[in-house]
């Protein structure tokens, strides 16, 4: 990941560099609740529904209180995914987002902020990018969160 701007001296050119072979795809996972991240996953390709499963059963519901609430988008996996019933067991509510509303998702604002911090530590390793990962997570404050569902009108 690299930075989407640069800035420079007047009339000198702003360089950088930008590799050329990318290495595997690393997709992160994650909950967001009023308390902050709930849980977050980080793992090489693409989620399936085996990936987010075990997102559910291992980091999501045992963190879950109940009366919490799971927005949810339209991806395949979260509908072939047993969501519904897994919250229930601990008394929480799954709500499925309309199509196409990432404005009423606060978590994408959550992953807006993630991946600007990423950018800008230019991570060119699997290791430097877990590290980075890690504080660009835990750069997001109560501050953030609260305004991100103030935003998405929560």
């Amino acid at each position: 990941m690299t930075r989407r701007y640069a800035r420079a001296l007047r009339g000198q050119r702003a360089t950088g560099s930008v590799p050329r072979n990318h290495g595997p795809i690393v997709s992160t996972i994650g909950a967001l609740g009023l308390r902050g991240l709930v849980a977050a996953l980080s793992l090489e390709g693409a989620v399936d529904t085996a990936a987010f499963e075990t997102f559910v059963t291992e980091l999501l519901v045992p963190r879950l209180a109940p009366h919490d609430i799971v927005l949810l988008d339209h991806l395949k996996v979260h509908h072939a995914s047993d969501i519904e019933r897994a919250a229930a067991t601990v008394k929480a509510r799954v709500i499925w987002l309309p199509a196409y509303s990432p404005d009423l998702s606060p978590i994408e604002n959550c992953w807006s902020k993630v991946k600007t911090f990423l950018r800008g530590r230019q991570p060119r390793t699997r290791a430097e990018l877990d590290v980075g990962l890690t504080d660009a997570l835990n750069s997001v404050t109560l501050a953030d969160v609260a305004g991100w569902f103030k935003h998405c009108g929560y």
